[in-house]
This record gives C-alpha cells, structure tokens and sequence, in this order.
C-alpha cells in the first residue's frame, strides 16, 4: 500500500490530499480460463518471432530451435546460414563469432570470446565434445556469475541445465540444496520491482530450468499474459513500446515451461 500526496486546488487554496492506492492487490493464482490462454499467446509470439520483419540473433535461434524440438512445436526457424544472416543484421565480425559460438566442430578458442557470459555459454553448449581443460574451466564460471549480476545469474542457470543436458557434471552446484539457494535467488530477481519485463521472464525461465517452477508466483504468469502487445510480441523495457524479439522468445519459453505436460502443468 503507498500513500501519495497530491496537491489540488480547492476554494482558492491548495490543499494537500492523502491518496493511499492499492499495489500487488490482484489474483494471486490462475484459473483454468487462463490456462487456456496460454496456447493462444504462445502462438501469437511465435508468429511474431517468425515474421521475417523481426530479427534475432544466433543464440535465440538457437533457444527456438531448442524449444520447437524440445515441446514438439511446429518447426518455424532453421539455422542455416541464409537464415542466420538474413536474422542478424550486424557486422560481419560479429556474426561470425557467434557461427563460431554455436558450431561444435570447431576447434575452442579461449580468446573467441572476451566476456565471461559468453564464454560461458559456449562452453555449456559444447563440454561434452571439448577437452578435459576446457570443460574445467566451465564450473568455476557457472558458480561465480550465479551471484554476479542479474544477467550472470540467470545465464548461469540456463549454463548449469545445458550442462547437465550434456551429460556434463557440475559437483558444486549438483546438490539440491544448492540448486534452490540458486532459485531463490532467481525468485528473487522475478519480485524486484525494479526488474524489467526481460529480465523478469528469463528469470522465470531460468527457474523452472533448475526444476523450481513452483517457485515461481502464478500471478507473474497472469502479468505476463497481460503484457503480451497487440503484435504478439512483448517489451523488453516499460519505456518503450515495440515488441522486443529477446524478450517474446522468454515470454513464450516461460509459458511453455509452465504448462509442460511431463511435469502435470
């Protein structure tokens, strides 16, 4: 509850007027009627991400290829190389780095990548096929950026669940105790007044990721659905009105997460 001054001109003089208006005061949990919106807004986002009008970069390819296989979804995005270049409208420097990111062919370069995120990542994506060098280093990075910023934090979950998908051990953080102090801290970011829409979802998604879905407040779902642009897309940020390409693959990654059928949602 906050209690607001407001200053109004009453009768010739300005009088001071105590507001007090009602925050966080709606539905705490879903109902089935909004459940059932959850499949329609999944598929007006993908629509959104699959207009050719809307671009993405390698890496959300990448996290829709993984998702289309992943729910059984109908297959909307290739990564090959036209479609890449077609989606990543950057310099040419860039876009052969991430190629390079996401090929496991290729040979690990430790300077490919200068940001501790990033390599990170790469490293997740493809421990099971580097050597026993490169795979050691992966842990150290995983258990510093989980209590580094925001963006660390929930790169490092979405990291540790790859990780694990490859067959890859992570003994610090392999305990369940350790896993919920990690989702609590996720739980945490997805509260934050603070958190902008973005951050918000890839938190929710990063939380499930770990298998702590229930951690996360159904009335977050309820807000997210609300969000959802007449495009189909979602914003990144409240200070802006265009639909975010990054911040529609985690909204539609969060509802799927939460409506899997292998987990009875």
């Amino acid at each position: 509850m906050i209690v607001n001054r407001q200053f109004r001109q009453i009768g010739g003089s300005c009088v001071a007027l105590l507001v007090v208006t009602s925050v966080g005061c709606g539905r705490e949990t879903l109902t089935s009627a909004d459940v059932r919106r959850f499949g329609n807004a999944v598929a007006r986002g993908l629509e959104y991400l699959a207009d050719p009008k809307t671009e993405a970069h390698p890496l959300q390819l990448l996290a829709l290829d993984y998702l289309q296989e992943r729910f059984g979804l109908e297959p909307r995005f290739r990564l090959d190389e036209r479609s890449l270049k077609f989606k990543f409208k950057a310099d040419e420097e860039t876009f052969r780095a991430y190629r390079r990111l996401m090929d496991p062919t290729d040979p690990f370069i430790p300077d490919l990548t200068p940001f501790a995120r990033e390599r990170m990542m790469r490293l997740a994506l493809h421990c099971d096929k580097l050597d026993a060098t490169a795979v050691a280093e992966l842990e150290p990075l995983v258990v510093r950026l989980s209590q580094g910023t925001p963006y660390e934090v929930t790169h490092a979950a979405v990291a540790l669940r790859l990780s694990s998908n490859n067959g890859c051990t992570l003994p610090t953080l392999g305990s369940p105790e350790s896993r919920r102090a990690f989702a609590v801290r996720l739980v945490g970011l997805m509260k934050d007044r603070s958190s902008i829409p973005d951050l918000r979802y890839e938190a929710m998604v990063a939380a499930s990721l770990l298998g702590f879905s229930d951690l996360v407040p159904e009335r977050l779902y309820l807000q997210l659905l609300n969000e959802q642009q007449a495009d189909g897309g979602w914003r990144a940020t409240n200070l802006t009105r265009a639909s975010s390409d990054h911040a529609t693959m985690l909204a539609v990654w969060a509802l799927l997460e939460k409506t899997d059928p292998r987990k009875g949602g």
